[in-house]
């Protein structure tokens, strides 16, 4: 809960409501405190601000909360432990068993090849980025001056272990990162490897990096940009 002597002006805060009875399904409201203020009729209400697109105070619309309702706000902590709550009430419906197994589908290994092939022979290329379609799992190929063909992943290691496991597997192969430092406030991490070698020899590390540290599966698709 968040306590008025915890409300700081600009601050991001929580309202949980739900949308049915059973308070299964969650609705989550952000809040940005603005300041104590009083009901005509002289209660101590505690306002809030629905953030706006413009980032403008005046433009954000103003909630108020009196002091027995207060309660109702979180504080990001607050938050997620509401949220655990409903874990093991979701999902609601079980998802179907996974079919596919590990690995990358014929037509797709040979778009892969195609890809990697017309990247490194092109003497103009600027970048080509690969991704699992449907997610956001996938790397980047570039080219830096004095290392040649690069790849690149911008994991984020407050949400789970992924560049743990890049840095990992390219240790296994004596790869050392060319780049690796924190961006977005700490949030993501940016990783780049040089990667000299022919073409084959690219596909076949793409092709390792997207099976064994994204567990790619014979019924997804590649994306390339």
């Amino acid at each position: 809960m968040a306590r008025p002597s915890e409300l700081i002006p600009g601050n991001c805060y929580f309202a949980v409501r739900y949308y049915d009875d059973d308070l299964l399904i969650p609705d989550v409201e952000t809040l940005i405190y603005r300041n104590e203020d009083e009901f005509d009729d002289g209660r101590r209400v505690w306002v809030f601000n629905y953030p706006s697109d413009t980032n403008t105070p005046d433009d954000a619309t103003p909630v108020g909360y009196p002091d027995d309702q207060l309660y109702q706000v979180l504080d990001l902590p607050g938050l997620l432990k509401k949220l655990a709550g409903l874990q093991s009430l979701h999902p609601r419906y079980p998802p179907p068993a996974r079919m596919a197994r590990q690995g990358i589908a014929g037509i797709e290994r040979a778009a892969l090849q195609r890809e990697v092939a017309r990247f490194t022979a092109d003497p103009d290329r600027a970048g080509k980025s690969v991704t699992i379609q449907f997610t956001d799992e996938g790397f980047s190929l570039g080219v830096k001056e004095g290392f040649g063909v690069t790849i690149g992943f911008f994991p984020q290691p407050t949400e789970d272990d992924l560049d743990t496991r890049i840095m990992a597997f390219f240790a296994t192969r004596e790869v050392a990162a060319q780049t690796n430092y924190l961006a977005d406030q700490g949030r993501t991490r940016v990783i780049e490897f040089a990667i000299a070698g022919d073409s084959d020899w690219i596909e076949q590390l793409c092709a390792d990096v997207l099976t064994q540290i994204f567990d790619m599966r014979e019924d997804d698709v590649l994306e390339f940009r």
